[in-house]
């Protein structure tokens, strides 16, 4: 039977001091940290390691060394979120963090990504505190090669199989709590949770959204694609069904926002329809959650991830419409689920059918307020600090 965590408002718990590990953090470019902002605002203390630069509309940005927030003080310690990752700059950086961390005197670290698992991993030997570990995704036995980068085994699967495990194995024995926000992992709890090593699900969270959504006018003529072009996102899809989409339903624009590797299929696309098809490399926050709510659909065809483009599509009151359910969709009720075979009939009920379209659209918006808001993520991850520091073990 799958377990699932939802909010509920915890009782009175005691206040934490929290040392938190992440790539970047800042209020003006990072949206997580107004989840964040959630755990301070409870009482509890902060101290954030953290990184300068910051990519905005395609340049280097590097933040000011330090940063105080009510409850939340932020050192960004190393100069890019990569050296975090890296032995020899933690070598160099570690007398400064370690000497701020003893100021602190933190009860437990909060480590967003296992790639900053090193120096979480350093400081656990010396100062002896829980860690509990924030990933997108965990390991996949059938998989086991799926938190590393091809290059690093060399595109040879065998031997990604087993630096894989051994990887994986690293980081879970380690860490004394792991959070996964990837739906698709509970089903492989049973498998590799071990005794006093809990492994939850936690919902991934949305962040405040920064325009009005009510005052942008819909084009139904119009879907968009915004994210990372990364082989995950499965971008070949759009080769068979937007020329589909154009030639036999309403859409008549379709705009693809990002950039990344994975282009060529892209630029076939747009050769193909100039007049129809458009790519933008970058785009602001502000701008892309305009385009998202002024669109009549967002169209994913990601196997995994995206939860940005998600949950903001479900924020803006825009109809979802996915190829592949990695996320627990509903059909009919929080998105629309296609395949190639059948996008084009679906595509047309969703534009002549508006009360499927309405209940898509409702029944989005009411799963992203119930799951997703910082508050409900906030109180969950409080709750897995709590039972890590006090060494519970039963599922929540």
């Amino acid at each position: 039977m799958k377990i699932f965590l939802y909010w509920m408002p915890l009782m009175e718990t005691k206040k934490m001091r929290i040392l938190l590990i992440i790539p970047g953090l800042s209020p003006a470019f990072s949206e997580a940290f107004y989840l964040y902002k959630e755990i301070a605002d409870k009482g509890n203390q902060i101290l954030v390691i953290t990184a300068q630069r910051v990519i905005k509309k395609d340049k280097n940005k590097y933040l000011d060394k330090i940063e105080d927030h009510e409850n939340i003080k932020i050192l960004r310690l190393f100069k890019k979120p990569q050296d975090i990752n890296n032995w020899m700059k933690i070598l160099i950086k570690f007398k400064t963090t370690y000497q701020n961390i003893i100021q602190f005197c933190p009860d437990i670290i909060l480590c967003s990504q296992q790639s900053n698992m090193k120096l979480a991993f350093l400081l656990k030997r010396i100062i002896r505190i829980p860690i509990v570990l924030i990933m997108e995704k965990i390991y996949d036995p059938l998989k086991p090669n799926i938190l590393l980068r091809k290059r690093a085994y060399l595109g040879i699967n065998f031997l990604g199989n087993i630096l894989g495990y051994f990887y994986w194995t690293w980081i879970y024995r380690n860490a004394d709590s792991v959070i996964t926000a990837n739906f698709n992992d509970e089903k492989n709890f049973r498998k590799i949770e071990r005794k006093n090593k809990k492994l939850n699900f936690v919902q991934w969270p949305s962040f405040p959204p920064v325009i009005e959504f009510d005052s942008v006018i819909r084009d139904d003529n119009r879907a968009v694609f915004i994210g990372n072009f990364t082989r995950h996102k499965n971008l070949n899809e759009f080769s068979k069904t937007i020329p589909k989409l154009i030639e036999n339903t309403k859409l008549k624009e379709f705009i693809i926002v990002g950039d990344g590797k994975e282009t060529k299929a892209i630029n076939n696309l747009t050769k193909r329809y100039p007049n129809n098809i458009k790519h933008i490399r970058a785009l602001s926050r502000e701008k892309c959650l305009e385009l998202i709510a002024g669109s009549y659909f967002t169209y994913n065809p990601s196997i995994g991830g995206s939860w940005g483009l998600i949950l903001d599509t479900w924020a803006a009151k825009t109809a979802l419409v996915v190829s592949h359910n990695h996320f627990n969709f509903q059909d009919n009720e929080d998105c629309l689920i296609v395949t190639k075979e059948n996008i084009v009939d679906k595509i047309n009920l969703l534009y002549n059918n508006k009360d499927i379209y309405k209940q898509i659209v409702n029944g989005g918006y009411n799963r992203y307020l119930r799951q997703h808001s910082n508050a409900a993520i906030a109180e969950l991850y409080l709750k897995i600090i709590s039972k890590t520091l006090n060494k519970e073990s039963e599922y929540l």
